[in-house]
């Protein structure tokens, strides 16, 4: 209930951005599609076995759906706060396409390193890993790489909201919980799940990692 109040709060600020979509009011929409499709596949017992086939799985897919976009903001203010800057500072009579006179810039990456920046993105990799056991052992290290990528310079909403779920629930629950949770809010934008499989070197699966795989349908659907 904490962490719905919080993320509503936040989201309900960033209303005032033009155009800026209910992305509060979307991932509920998420998470009772994907409630109305695992409730379908138990009665079927197609999930025997996997992430979604334990006694915990609506709470996992709960976590996973209805907090998959909160980090969002971090992938467009940049150019959020440029349009602003651009739309105060230059003269109505100059071209739309003139380049703002002040360019906000930002280091998210340094910014969440602060605290478990870093163990966070471990925490994602060694999941992908146990999950897809790929017998390479560099590629542990071309995740990281390909995740710390995009942090700093070509920041994800999807990866910063996995960093921001995991500050907030690895301080109640077990890894056996959060792992699943924010792999797939990691992976649910396409931008990410093409970084993995291309250090995986094999696509993402529905049988090894089903949320991940729900989560994405969803999201898209």
């Amino acid at each position: 209930i904490s962490l719905v109040r919080r993320f509503y709060a936040m989201d309900e600020i960033l209303y005032t951005i033009p155009r800026y979509r209910d992305h509060f009011l979307h991932q509920i929409k998420v998470f009772l599609l994907g409630y109305c499709i695992l409730n379908a596949l138990n009665r079927s017992r197609r999930l025997e076995g996997t992430t979604l086939g334990q006694k915990n799985s609506m709470k996992l897919w709960f976590l996973a759906s209805v907090f998959h976009d909160v980090g969002y903001p971090f992938e467009y203010m940049r150019d959020w706060l440029n349009g602003f800057v651009l739309g105060v500072l230059k003269s109505p009579d100059e071209k739309e396409a003139i380049t703002s006179l002040v360019p906000m810039e930002f280091n998210w990456g340094v910014l969440f390193a602060r605290r478990y920046n870093w163990y966070h993105l471990e925490r994602i990799a060694d999941a992908l890993c146990r999950c897809y056991k790929p017998g390479d052992n560099t590629v542990r290290t071309n995740l990281l790489v390909a995740l710390a990528e995009h942090l700093a310079e070509s920041p994800d909403h999807g990866l910063f909201s996995s960093l921001i779920l995991q500050n907030f629930l690895r301080v109640n629950l077990g890894d056996e919980e959060v792992d699943p949770v924010v792999v797939a809010v990691a992976l649910h934008n396409w931008v990410i799940a093409t970084a993995v499989r291309e250090a995986i070197c094999t696509e993402l699966s529905f049988r090894k990692d089903p949320l991940s795989f729900l989560l994405m349908f969803c999201d898209t659907a």
